[in-house]
């Protein structure tokens, strides 16, 4: 909502460089855009929740559980985080694949306007990016504001040896994160070039 009212104040403001063409499709239907990245805000969410809770339950201080009960359950919560994770890139890098192929005629126009094909690939990679971590941001946000939090009452809980684990642990789901997030944009971008070069017939103005 924030980048659709910009979108409308600085109307002349954005139409240098490429400004426009990222903030128009970020507020392209935002208020439906909105409600799609709350529903993945959450999923995020509680995918980090199953990764942290999965690797605690899985330390030897943990010993709220018999070994093969820690196990199991540690095992599981990891596997619910793989699950959370694998939807919620799988669902937007599909939303991608689908806006790029709607939004060919556009890429036709700009390349009529006289922009390059490495210029137009520059942009697309940059919608790529912004749409796979957008609804991260409010999921991290809400991370940074209350791991410290519960960081500091689960060092008052929990034994010397595992004090700051909290912090530990959203920095090693953070370069899963990381991992997944680099893989799907690299799927996406390179099934965009294909699908472009496979029509690189139609793309004469």
């Amino acid at each position: 909502g924030y980048l659709y009212a910009y979108r409308r104040m600085k109307s002349v403001r954005i139409y240098q460089k490429d400004r426009l063409y990222i903030t128009a499709n970020l507020t392209s239907n935002f208020k439906t855009a909105a409600m799609v990245n709350a529903v993945f805000c959450i999923c995020f969410l509680f995918s980090g929740a199953s990764f942290v809770t999965g690797i605690l339950i899985l330390q030897p201080e943990f010993q709220l559980f018999d070994t093969a009960m820690r196990q199991w359950m540690g095992t599981a919560q990891i596997s619910i985080c793989i699950v959370f994770l694998v939807i919620y890139f799988s669902i937007l890098s599909l939303q991608q694949i689908i806006e790029l192929r709607q939004n060919a005629k556009s890429n036709r126009i700009m390349r009529c306007m006289g922009k390059s094909d490495k210029q137009i690939a520059r942009l697309v990679n940059q919608q790529i990016a912004i749409k796979l971590s957008s609804p991260m941001i409010m999921a991290l946000l809400i991370i940074l504001f209350c791991i410290p939090l519960l960081n500091g009452k689960m060092n008052l809980l929990l034994p010397a040896s595992l004090n700051n684990i909290l912090l530990k642990l959203t920095g090693e789901f953070g370069v899963c994160i990381v991992v997944f997030y680099i893989c799907y944009f690299g799927i996406v971008s390179a099934m965009s070039k294909a699908w472009k070069s496979g029509h690189a017939g139609e793309h004469d103005c």
